[in-house]
């Protein structure tokens, strides 16, 4: 979705360390030390919040992640 927001934190942080948009065709690319858990979160206006795991422990240099956001019911946008 373009123009979603992205929030990354490590899984044992409270606070989100990295923010990103989505580009026009709603793809982002974000680098984190490898060797860690991070939560991602994708919010957009109008559709519920999604979050993913991701263990970057394995080593694994790159990681597709597809949201599939769901529309917001009983909310004013």
């Amino acid at each position: 979705m373009p123009g979603a927001e992205l929030r990354i934190r490590r899984a044992s942080e409270k606070k989100f360390k990295w923010n990103d948009r989505a580009n026009s065709r709603g793809e982002f690319a974000i680098r984190v030390k490898m060797g860690a858990d991070y939560d991602v979160v994708v919010r957009a206006k109008g559709y519920r919040d999604e979050s993913q795991a991701v263990n970057a422990a394995t080593g694994e240099r790159f990681k597709d992640l597809v949201f599939r956001l769901q529309r917001q019911t009983g909310k004013k946008s």
